[in-house]
């Protein structure tokens, strides 16, 4: 099965994460250094403290350049950085709930203590900009954890599905027959960027228990586990949940040490704020690579809102259409502009790193088919195709063109989320269908062992048409930038000129 969303050859994949990318960020360190470039070779130019809430303005692998309130401008380390989480969509499911308590050990009841931990995560979320949705808000029977229809709004997983959720956060407490077992672990499965997710959530757990308030808390053996290697079969909410998700089991109630911090609020409220800290830092890896222009990240440019005027093109004798465009990929966004693929803005601008939508994509990607085949764009009868798109939108007629053609599909709720952005993985997948391109193997050290993208990257690897950052780094998870997308449709556009 193919979506324009998300590609896989079952339905578990058919949705992807709603994709908000972060312009501000919070600092997490009690105090950190501000640097003139991006590394600790730099000299220090200044310093922020815990809490400073900043835009982010550049980035540089695991460097991001910020401003913080009182001119203070530099880069930092992005491991003492959480995104703020203006418009993300969590749902925080609390395990277990009304007759079913979980594990019970040393006076505790597990359901209870899911849910003091989840509802103190739920305000810190909240606190920070995030919609949150709650599987339960009480003691209460917890909703199952699916159902044969994916998208069942009455099963935790279906809730994150539906909606749909950027990140699925189901948080337990674990047990065992061995008391002499303790400490922290998170779980990861067939859900996408999983293991990213719990990764970086077991990390960001442990620097506030362990290291910032001196908790005597462990991590569980090396700490992030495949669900397979827990129970031997993949685990519900690791398996059924479409979007990143991960069991988080804060501590081992059958053991009398871990128990003790379980019964510390104190103790409680840091483990919320690591796990809200650790979202954060998962959402901030959708932060694009360079400098971050002005304009929205949906600002539309390649339509005809957000600014741009799609009958003017601007001619300049130094092949330089927009003002702000420079660094590797110009040659090709100048390339792309002049074949007619893309356009700017009215200010003269391209902000070729702002994530590009799936509306401008689509857009590109059917000017690349149309032109490079020779052909003239026709008016086309626009039927109800997408509940969101509708007749008079700037993009109606590509996202048409594109479904009719059998490029792209919209989402089980019937609509197309025009203004999401897309993930670097995910736009191969579409090029690989544009194309009918043969699953190839990737050298790529950051795509996932067995990752359903795996071939698709490949694929566009051997056809040149998406190279990576680097040898070994694809950008997998990234949101693509405006820049790629260009250079990607001009690449896509050469291929069928030349018939190659």
């Amino acid at each position: 099965m193919f979506v324009f969303g998300l590609w896989a050859p079952a339905w578990e994949w058919t949705v992807a994460y709603a994709g908000t990318t972060p312009k501000r960020a919070l600092v997490t360190a009690s105090t950190l250094n501000v640097r003139s470039g991006p590394g600790t070779n730099h000299p220090l130019v200044g310093k922020l403290t815990e809490g400073a809430d900043v835009t982010i303005t550049g980035r540089s692998g695991e460097w991001f350049r910020v401003a913080g309130s009182g001119g203070v401008s530099g880069w930092v380390d992005g491991k003492y950085l959480t995104a703020r989480l203006d418009g993300v969509r969590v749902v925080v499911d609390p395990g277990h709930g009304g007759h079913d308590g979980g594990a019970y050990a040393n006076g505790l009841v597990e359901r209870e203590v899911n849910l003091d931990i989840a509802r103190y995560l739920r305000e810190i979320l909240r606190a920070r900009g995030a919609e949150v949705r709650m599987t339960r808000e009480t003691w209460a029977k917890n909703p199952p954890h699916y159902s044969s229809n994916p998208n069942d709004p009455t099963t935790r997983t279906g809730m994150a599905n539906r909606w749909p959720a950027d990140m699925l956060l189901s948080v337990h407490n674990n047990s065992s027959p061995n008391t002499t077992a303790r400490g922290f672990l998170t779980i990861w499965g067939n859900a996408p960027q999983s293991r990213e997710l719990a990764q970086v959530i077991h990390d960001r757990v442990l620097y506030w228990t362990a290291m910032r308030q001196g908790f005597d808390h462990k991590s569980f053996g090396r700490g992030v586990y495949r669900d397979t290697e827990i129970r031997g079969t993949t685990l519900a909410i690791t398996n059924r949940s479409k979007v990143p998700a991960t069991i988080i089991e804060v501590a081992f109630l059958t053991n009398r040490d871990d128990a003790a911090l379980l019964k510390n609020d104190t103790f409680l409220r840091v483990a919320a704020k690591g796990i809200a800290d650790g979202a954060g830092a998962f959402i901030l890896q959708r932060v694009p690579e360079g400098d971050l222009m002005s304009g929205g990240q949906n600002a539309g440019g390649d339509g005809g809102h957000g600014g741009y005027d799609g009958s003017t093109r601007r001619d300049n004798a130094d092949r330089r259409p927009f003002y702000d465009l420079m660094g590797p990929l110009a040659a090709e966004v100048v390339q792309a502009y002049e074949a007619g693929l893309v356009a700017g803005y009215g200010d003269g601008t391209f902000r070729p790193q702002n994530a590009v939508s799936r509306a401008e994509l689509v857009a590109m990607l059917v000017r690349a088919v149309e032109k490079g085949r020779g052909q003239v764009p026709a008016p086309v009868k626009l039927p109800v195709f997408f509940e969101d798109v509708s007749k008079g939108q700037w993009f109606a007629e590509s996202v048409y063109k594109a479904a009719r053609a059998g490029y792209i599909r919209g989402y089980p709720d019937g609509t197309f989320r025009p203004t999401h952005s897309i993930r670097r993985e995910e736009v191969a997948a579409v090029l690989r269908q544009v194309l009918g391109l043969a699953d190839a193997p990737e050298p790529f050290k950051d795509v996932p062992d067995k990752n359903i993208f795996a071939g698709c990257i490949g694929a566009v690897r051997k056809a040149g048409l998406m190279i990576g950052y680097a040898k070994d780094v694809f950008g997998f998870g990234k949101a693509i930038s405006r820049a790629e997308a260009a250079a990607v449709a001009f690449r896509l556009y050469s291929r069928i000129r030349n018939g190659s």
